[in-house]
């Protein structure tokens, strides 16, 4: 089924961050920063509720279906990638081979954004979302293969999972001593949950009435439009840093 409201969504999220990362190249706000952290996580949203289909077609027969799914996410994005890749490799050099490999396997910022040389830093989106195809999957293998029938999860439940796992440890993980960009938002490790949200919102779409929806919203939008006007808050307050990512 196609949703063309999704078309509008998409077109909005990216022109949010084309323009706040172009703007913030000559006006370094945290205004504009923030505006572009809010478009890619639109993105992963969008990207876990465009694939929930394709990763229910896995909870029904996973050994058929993964090597079309894998195909198919893999085929529209490592091509173009690697052509971008190595453009800047080029025109911007890439360090050492190491480093260079970390990106060709999408592990630069596996635990964290912080590889020596960050030559294409806008990938890291891209590893959250490329490490999100096989980790969710292979969760989805292990538990259908799985002996304990208590153990045995729907798709739906994985992604809760996932996502209370994931606010916790990030909960406990962040402080002072970490830089919460690198470590924590740019993680491929710590925000696998990001399109966990897009699988549950696809599956439970026509669960909850849209009354409930428009509530659940509106709560929600006021601290987004708050951290839009005083962005310094998430910079500098730990607590908030910790609530943003399940906010939004």
């Amino acid at each position: 089924m196609r949703y063309s409201l999704l078309d509008f969504y998409r077109y909005f999220a990216a022109l949010t961050v084309c323009v706040s990362h172009f703007i913030f190249n000559y006006n370094k706000s945290l205004h504009f920063e923030f505006t572009s952290i809010l478009g890619v996580e639109l993105f992963f949203i969008l990207s876990g509720f465009v694939l929930a289909p394709q990763i229910l077609k896995l909870q029904i027969n996973i050994n058929k279906n993964l090597k079309i799914f894998l195909l198919r996410r893999w085929i529209r994005t490592i091509p173009p990638y690697l052509v971008a890749l190595f453009c800047a490799a080029i025109l911007i050099g890439f360090g050492d081979y190491l480093n260079l490999l970390k990106f060709l396997t999408y592990t630069q910022n596996f635990f964290s954004d912080s590889p020596s040389r960050n030559f294409f830093s806008v990938a890291w989106s891209l590893s959250v979302e490329e490490w999100f195809y096989i980790i969710l999957p292979l969760l989805i293998f292990i538990n259908q293969n799985s002996k304990h029938k208590v153990l045995k999860l729907n798709v739906l439940s994985i992604c809760i999972v996932i996502i209370l796992v994931l606010n916790l440890l990030r909960l406990f993980y962040n402080s002072e001593n970490l830089d919460w960009g690198e470590d924590i938002r740019r993680s491929v490790l710590l925000r696998i949950d990001s399109l966990c949200f897009g699988v549950v919102a696809y599956i439970v779409k026509d669960k909850i009435s849209k009354k409930i929806l428009l509530i659940i919203f509106n709560l929600f939008l006021i601290p987004i439009l708050y951290l839009i006007i005083k962005p310094n808050v998430l910079i500098n307050f730990i607590f908030v840093q910790n609530l943003f990512l399940l906010i939004l």
